[in-house]
């Protein structure tokens, strides 16, 4: 694999991660709450979450279940939001999908189901 289709993935990987942590901190705020009451419904700091709100950490998905549960949103409802964030047209314009959809990357993960070491972690 080339080294600029490790890139493109990975900004790709940033900007979803940007996205879902815009969303959480956009549910937070219509709720009430800072991001250290957030956290501390799942056993996080302040300074985590807000890691998470800005991208800089990658969410898991088994503590992004657990946090929607813990404010009563389900993840359709989270789904929606999401998309509104994302704006199918600036991911074409911050990212060739094509490009990305078509690596071997993606192409080993569909025709591989065993997990290996070498696996991309989407929120990991």
């Amino acid at each position: 694999m080339k080294k600029s289709e490790d890139i493109n993935i990975n900004d790709f990987f940033s900007f979803i991660s940007l996205a879902i942590g815009r969303t959480l901190k956009r549910i937070r705020k219509s709720q009430g709450l800072t991001a250290g009451q957030f956290g501390k419904l799942v056993n996080l700091s302040q300074q985590q979450m807000s890691r998470y709100e800005c991208g800089s950490n990658r969410i898991n998905v088994c503590l992004l279940l657990l946090l929607l549960d813990k404010i009563d949103i389900t993840i359709d409802e989270f789904n929606l939001l999401l998309i509104e964030e994302i704006n199918i047209a600036s991911i074409e314009k911050y990212i060739d999908l094509n490009k990305v959809l078509s690596t071997s990357v993606f192409n080993k993960v569909n025709n591989d189901s065993s997990p290996t070491s070498s696996s991309p972690v989407l929120f990991g």
